[in-house]
């Protein structure tokens, strides 16, 4: 237990709103859907095709092999790339720690 709950002193826990992330959360957590949604019709077909399958449709990398017609090793590439470039055009470059 530590010293300011065995006094008694447990310091209340700050007020949020359920509008929007405080001011020093993750970049990420302030994306919404709809910007999540724009980016992801800016990338490439074959990358936004498996982004969307995955992170939208909830596919298993194995049913977007045979859906698409491709290696399962090359879904997970165009996933990662997918992410990639969505971090470049959601954060404008901006990196956080331990991303």
């Amino acid at each position: 237990m530590r010293a300011r709950e065995r006094l008694g002193e447990v310091p209340e826990e700050p007020a949020m709103t359920q509008d929007a992330p405080p001011g020093d959360a993750p970049l990420w957590t302030r994306i919404d859907v709809q910007q999540l949604r724009a980016a992801v019709e800016r990338l490439e077909p074959e990358f936004r095709e498996v982004f969307t399958l995955h992170a939208f449709e909830h596919r298993s990398y194995k049913d977007i092999a045979a859906a698409l017609a491709i290696p399962q090793n090359t879904v997970g590439t165009r996933l990662l790339r997918a992410r990639r470039k969505l971090r470049v055009l959601l954060l404008g470059g901006r990196e956080e720690v331990g991303t």
